[in-house]
């Protein structure tokens, strides 16, 4: 299953790299995300996909949806002034929210709520 939702994002991932919407780069995606909903990428891709629908209410449920998905760290560091973000797959059932500060301190927020 998780070869063929791949698959399907890939391809709905290719057939929406044009500016216009696409019917198909739809389905694909949507057919992606039912096959293994725990992929963080194909949920973006189809927000994408209803943002380009003028579908915002889906494309926004699609976005937080790909979120709940994922491990974000935030690296602040404060010596030079800048932010790294980073996101990993995750196997979890609730969001994790990470933040690193410059002297390494890792600070995590369990059921984070993102809108």
């Amino acid at each position: 299953m998780r070869v063929k939702a791949e698959y399907l994002m890939l391809r709905g991932r290719a057939l929406n790299v044009l500016p216009q919407y696409s019917k198909e780069a739809e389905d694909c995606l949507s057919k992606a995300v039912k096959l293994d909903p725990r992929l963080a990428e194909a949920w973006s891709y189809l927000g994408e996909c209803y943002w380009k629908n003028n579908d915002v209410e889906s494309a926004r449920n699609c976005f937080v949806g790909s979120l709940s998905h994922v491990i974000i760290i935030i690296n602040v560091n404060n010596d030079n002034n800048y932010i790294t973000i980073k996101l990993f797959p995750q196997e979890a059932k609730t969001p994790h929210f990470s933040i690193l500060n410059s002297h390494g301190k890792n600070f995590i927020v369990k059921y984070a709520h993102f809108c």
